[in-house]
């Protein structure tokens, strides 16, 4: 009896919804089935009725189909299992749909720091003028996994590219670093305005160095 009416006060209380920040094309969403790849709670996204994607339009890869942080596409969630993109996601979920529906609401995303929200389905409803009942909901496709295999090569190439530039940038930042303040016998002070002006980017004749004896 308790058990039983733990999961109704559940079922009419905590029904959630998950909200996802993300920068993929309904096309590469309906071709996968799913959203990927996230860091989530797998137990309790399972418990979840809906995925809600909304548009990421600052992300380099992003398509310029939506406005910035405005929900597109519903999904409902029927399984979390492990993303695709292996090894890179091997720590990350996709949310499996196979019923989905396109949306166009503006100004859903709140700025949130986490790119996974939770939300109960009475808030979203309420907040973004939603009826999850009405909406006119859509088969996915079979999964193609010859689509889904040439965009995750892509976009590891974008992103190893991108992290080869931030380690190059850093590695250099270092070098200019040690240049400037390792030690140095006799140096003067013109060299000395020298080595600060290389490292912080600024001309010689703006530092002032004073000397306490």
């Amino acid at each position: 009896m308790h058990s039983k009416f733990f999961y109704f006060m559940y079922d009419v209380f905590m029904s959630e919804s998950i909200l996802v920040f993300t920068h993929r094309s309904v096309e590469f969403l309906t071709k996968l089935n799913a959203s990927t790849s996230w860091q989530l709670n797998q137990n309790r996204a399972m418990l979840c009725d809906y995925v809600i994607c909304v548009r990421n339009a600052n992300s380099a890869l992003a398509e310029k189909d939506y406005p910035h942080g405005s929900a597109f596409l519903v999904g409902k969630i029927s399984n979390v299992v492990q993303s695709l993109n292996l090894p890179r996601d091997e720590h990350r979920y996709m949310i499996e749909f196979k019923e989905y529906s396109e949306i166009s609401i503006p100004n859903v995303w709140q700025g949130w720091r986490s790119p996974v929200i939770y939300k109960n389905n009475n808030d979203i409803e309420s907040l973004y003028d939603i009826d999850f009942e009405t909406l006119t909901w859509k088969q996915v496709p079979k999964r193609d996994i010859e689509y889904v295999a040439e965009y995750f090569e892509k976009e590891n190439k974008f992103y190893l590219s991108r992290d080869e530039v931030s380690t190059k940038f850093r590695q250099k930042k270092e070098i200019r670093q040690q240049e400037v303040f390792k030690p140095q016998e006799g140096l003067s002070i013109a060299d000395a305005k020298k080595q600060i002006s290389k490292y912080y980017e600024i001309p010689e004749e703006a530092i002032e160095i004073i000397l306490r004896g």
